[in-house]
């Protein structure tokens, strides 16, 4: 039986490439500088109008919808129910032909792993689409908080530790 492609074309492919490239980003201090300067001009006005919790509900709010969405339709549904299918059928195939012909066996074996390879295929093109907006999202907040040129809006105010210890004596703890 032939196992239908993964699906990807030449723009997932560079999609992939790019969200690769992007998640450098977090080991590599440039790449994270080059991302969140270029998220900023968007993303800086932002995070100054409404206070940064508020900000960052709405900032994944947004990234969960839009993942959601690419989720919902780059995911070929059809195609991987026929996958999964056809991936327990040679599995069970498998099972009942360990004990016979090595050269079936294998022909078997490769028919499997081309399915399942095929399979994961279909389910990482719609993570890398959100790998495309969510990482350099993150880059961007990473960058935000621990910056100290960023700006003063991201800077998360806690309470100093002796507010905090006179509220929980308060507090009876």
């Amino acid at each position: 039986m032939v196992i239908e492609t993964g699906g990807w074309t030449t723009l997932d492919e560079l999609a992939g490439v790019l969200a690769v490239l992007l998640t450098t980003g977090y080991y590599v201090v440039p790449v994270q500088y080059a991302v969140a300067t270029v998220l900023n001009v968007l993303l800086g006005p932002l995070a100054t109008l409404v206070p940064f919790s508020v900000f960052l509900l709405g900032l994944s709010g947004a990234t969960g919808i839009v993942s959601s969405v690419l989720q919902v339709r780059l995911r070929d549904a059809e195609a991987l129910e026929r996958l999964q299918e056809r991936t327990k059928e040679l599995q069970e195939r498998l099972q009942d032909a360990q004990g016979g012909d090595a050269a079936a066996l294998a022909d078997e074996q490769h028919e499997f792993v081309d399915a399942w390879k095929t399979m994961l295929k279909l389910q990482f093109r719609p993570m890398v689409w959100s790998m495309l907006l969510t990482v350099p999202t993150f880059l961007w907040l990473r960058w935000a908080v621990t910056s100290p040129a960023a700006f003063v809006p991201a800077a998360l105010s806690l309470p100093a530790s002796d507010s905090w210890r006179s509220l929980q004596r308060s507090s009876g703890r």
